[in-house]
């Protein structure tokens, strides 16, 4: 089975952060319990950061749906999680990466669209991909 979470640089923690800490129960146990790092907490995560395990899921198709994104198809042989329409921009996602488009290329190849391409790079989880949204000033 494929790894589904990583662990966070320190240096990417800010107010908004969403991510997962282990927490010890006597009765049940290690389980994971979802934090988001307000201005109340960024201080004392920081701080405990090398003593506390932290770890960050994967970006899914469900959380990019959840910000709004409409999945699009340009055919039937079209990969599920990969092409996305909001707000007249376009997401292209493959593997951790993603391309945001300012216009959907229909029937041309990547090749042919470099210079519609807004913001290449990596995209691991939903923390980045708002961060992306938000400097591409996409709502």
């Amino acid at each position: 089975m494929e790894n589904k979470y990583f662990v966070p640089n320190i240096e990417d923690l800010h107010v908004g952060y969403e991510l997962e800490t282990e927490v010890h129960d006597f009765l049940k146990g290690f389980s994971w319990e979802s934090v988001i790092i307000d201005v109340d907490t960024i201080s004392s995560v920081c701080k405990s950061y090398k003593h506390i395990k932290v770890r960050v899921p994967y970006l899914t198709k469900e959380q990019v749906e959840a910000e709004g994104w409409k999945e699009y198809k340009l055919n039937d042989n079209e990969q599920a999680f990969g092409l996305y329409k909001k707000s007249g921009y376009n997401l292209r996602f493959y593997e951790n990466n993603i391309y945001c488009f300012s216009e959907l290329m229909v029937g041309r190849g990547m090749e042919d669209c470099w210079d519609k391409i807004l913001y290449e790079g990596e995209c691991k989880d939903i923390n980045t991909f708002r961060k992306i949204c938000k400097l591409l000033n996409i709502k």
